[in-house]
């Protein structure tokens, strides 16, 4: 399509050669200057605050490719920097005001043109998207239902509010949205339904009218989420206008109703008058403008692990345009402390409803950046409430009602998240053992205000599986806390768990009489408990640890604690890994393995030697299946091995 310009941008244009290094354009300049790489390749970078170098987010070597092209759209800036990075580059420079010139001109093809542009815009946003792959994060495989969509009247006065309210649509008049009208057709697809698939040609523009779409990047054969839209009147699909493939998959998520337009019928509607075709087809570039944007912020959030400063890019990619009074200059704020995390979707919620179109549109590129994050919001909202269900239990509340309605609040805040337990099967059938587990940290993310920190393994373990298989908590075994962390000693008080002296409490403070006498409580109210039916949760690691330096060694506590009663209960291995990392792009994985009898292993005269040894061979077990946990998506049952065999 190029040779239809070639000679009127070489009339107009000079033909000239930079060095590796040379800056084509400059991020947030003035756009002067539009070219045409005719020789070498080029890099693309943008500004990340509080980043001393630009990050790259895209190279460019095709023959006859635009560059600086974003400087058509108001405001006529360049939205990133370009370097030469070849030995060499020619290019042909065209001055902006000599290419509005030729744009004005009769004889110029000026729709093609733009057509051109916008198909050599596409290409960028499918080179950035594969610069996404390799990610952490991969969405978990989901049978796709296979039935069509189901066609729905249409009520042309809701399309035309759907049509209005768009930020795409937005900038036509009326008689053009009147015009659409006729052309326009409603789809319902069934949750999980394919609307398009990769490398397939939608011939129809689709616009979003109820439910949600996820869109979905294939890198490597890798399922990568990439964004969601569920705002009524945003687009859904448009490669097709271009007569090109789609680069994304869009699946729906729940029952979903799109609008289509006819791609011939638009065509036909848009040849009656050529300045509404370029005012079009501009509308296109400024669509895929700010796809572009949102996957170079994704990029930086890739980069740097910080949502805050993916947003704060996506913005400052657009400080341009938007107004400085605009709320979106708060956003990245807001989104730097969990406790704020809430007031930066409540903004960005209230902007797509009141902002204008530049506001709306960057507002939901944001929520489709901060999806896994708002799952991240949920869960921190819901570990709150599992702290206030427990200390705002009313007095005189027996403690195991206060535990079953703690698992519970635990349970909701665990819905928000992703986790997968392996092994239901090597439950005891009934109750009265010891559950083991190494004890992985907590991260400082989700530390509570009051800086108490809700060990989530042992929560999780508690309340989603032994409450739900059980019907009853259990105990766990935890550690008294410091003088200053009141959040700690109330909380634990009040859930009546046993508690007993770490390193990590004011241990030191105590004589060795004192410490005798705090183990003896100890094997007295577990023993106790466990003759009641009861199970205990107890991490023989006695303090935590990160995954992959998990587990800690072992002391013998629970182990001499089973040993010697009578009956002798089970020692039930459960191991975690995951648990010490932040909600988004993450999954919690835990597996329980087979029982043990300790007494098959060791006997009550048996030497320090002989318990040490078998620590460290349970330990090494466990450590195998944590590293297993880490590299692999899921455990396979023929990996887990038995503990009790390999102890």
């Amino acid at each position: 399509m190029y040779h239809q310009f070639q000679k009127s941008f070489e009339s107009v244009g000079e033909v000239l050669s930079f060095l590796k290094g040379s800056s084509l354009t400059e991020q947030y300049a003035k756009a002067e200057n539009f070219y045409i790489l005719l020789e070498g390749k080029v890099n693309f970078y943008i500004n990340v605050e509080e980043k001393v170098r630009p990050l790259w987010v895209g190279k460019l070597c095709r023959p006859n490719a635009p560059l600086g092209w974003s400087g058509l759209n108001t405001p006529n800036r360049y939205t990133s920097t370009i370097k030469v990075t070849s030995k060499t580059a020619r290019v042909l420079r065209i001055q902006m005001r000599d290419l509005c010139r030729l744009l004005q001109s009769d004889a110029f093809p000026v729709v093609h043109f733009y057509q051109w542009l916008n198909i050599e815009a596409r290409k960028l946003i499918e080179e950035t998207g594969k610069s996404l792959g390799g990610g952490s994060y991969q969405a978990k495989a989901e049978a796709p239902q296979s039935l069509g969509p189901e066609s729905l009247p249409v009520d042309r006065e809701e399309a035309r509010g759907v049509l209005r309210k768009s930020p795409f649509f937005e900038v036509f008049d009326e008689s053009f949205i009147s015009a659409l009208l006729p052309n326009l057709q409603k789809k319902l697809y069934a949750s999980r339904s394919s609307i398009y698939e990769t490398d397939e040609i939608t011939e129809d523009l689709l616009l979003l009218h109820e439910g949600m779409v996820d869109f979905y990047f294939y890198h490597q054969r890798e399922k990568m989420p990439l964004r969601a839209i569920s705002n009524s009147g945003y687009i859904v699909g448009w490669a097709g206008l271009l007569g090109l493939p789609n680069i994304v998959t869009a699946q729906a998520r729940g029952a979903t109703e799109i609008y289509t337009i006819s791609r011939k019928l638009l065509i036909e509607e848009l040849e009656k008058n050529k300045d509404l075709s370029i005012k079009f087809h501009l509308r296109i570039l400024w669509l895929i403008t700010h796809q572009l944007q949102a996957l170079r912020a994704r990029l930086v959030m890739k980069k740097y692990d910080q949502e805050w400063l993916s947003i704060q890019s996506l913005i400052e990619q657009n400080a341009t345009r938007l107004k400085l009074d605009s709320a979106l200059h708060k956003i990245p704020f807001l989104l730097k402390n969990p406790l704020t995390l809430k007031d930066g979707f409540n903004l960005l919620e209230y902007t797509i409803a009141n902002g204008d179109s530049q506001e709306k549109y960057i507002a939901n590129s944001c929520l489709d950046i901060l999806t896994e994050t708002k799952k991240e919001e949920n869960f921190y909202e819901g570990l709150i409430q599992v702290y206030q269900e427990v200390i705002n239990a009313k007095e005189g509340v027996p403690a195991l009602q206060v535990r079953k309605a703690c698992a519970q609040a635990v349970g909701q805040a665990f819905r928000h998240v992703d986790y997968e337990i392996e092994g239901w099967e090597n439950l005891p059938k009934h109750s009265g053992h010891i559950f083991i587990y190494n004890h992985l940290k907590n991260h400082d993310y989700n530390t509570l205000p009051n800086k108490f920190q809700i060990t989530l393994d042992s929560h999780f373990i508690s309340s989603i599986i032994l409450h739900k298989h059980y019907g009853d908590p259990g105990l766990r075994i935890v550690r008294i806390g410091r003088g200053n962390e009141y959040g700690h000693q109330e909380y634990y008080e009040r859930l009546g768990h046993i508690n007993v002296f770490t390193p990590e409490s004011d241990a030191h403070k105590l004589s060795e009489e004192e410490k005798s006498q705090a183990r003896a409580a100890f094997y007295k109210n577990a023993s106790q408990e466990l003759a009641k039916g009861r199970n205990l949760i107890i991490s023989p690691e006695g303090t935590s640890y990160h995954t992959e330096e998990s587990p800690g060694p072992f002391k013998p506590g629970a182990f001499n604690l089973a040993l010697n009663l009578n009956p002798e209960p089970l020692i039930v291995p459960i191991t975690l890994a995951n648990f010490d990392r932040r909600v988004r792009y993450n999954t919690f994985k835990c597996v329980i393995h087979k029982p043990v009898l300790i007494s098959n292993h060791l006997s009550k005269d048996c030497s320090k030697e002989q318990v040490q040894g078998f620590l460290s061979e349970l330990r090494n077990s466990f450590k195998t299946h944590i590293q297993k946990a880490i590299s692999d998506p899921l455990l396979s049952p023929k990996d887990l091995g038995n503990l009790s065999a390999s102890a």
